[in-house]
């Protein structure tokens, strides 16, 4: 069996219509995750502010010690902890971004050798 190197990877016709099918759903479904993680984003944004606004008005309406502190403290342990969330979440969206991008270069690269 002969060596081959990994970067004189020839690619026929079919494996780039395969190639291009794929880079069109990954730059589809890169823009969805973008916007559900945008949704996303302000939907927690709301959430947490209800929540601290909600537990401030309890614990006053309760006869507890009416500590906005407490309330600010849970809400923005929870920015944080969302924060930190939707980082993680964007780093694999971010490079099947750029999927597409790279796989067309690759691509034309690889037909030209023909």
């Amino acid at each position: 069996m002969e060596n081959q190197n990994l970067f004189d990877l020839r690619i026929d016709d079919e494996s780039a219509s395969f190639l291009k099918e794929i880079s069109k759903w990954g730059r589809f479904l890169s823009i969805l995750s973008f916007i559900v993680i945008g949704f996303y984003i302000l939907v927690m944004l709301f959430v947490t502010m209800v929540g601290s606004i909600a537990s401030t008005s309890m614990e006053a309406a309760y006869g507890g010690a009416a500590n906005p502190m407490s309330a600010m403290f849970a809400s923005g342990v929870s920015m944080v902890f969302m924060i930190i969330y939707m980082a993680l979440l964007l780093i694999p969206v971010v490079y099947l971004y750029r999927f597409p991008r790279a796989s067309k270069m690759r691509w034309t690269a690889a037909t030209r050798h023909w």
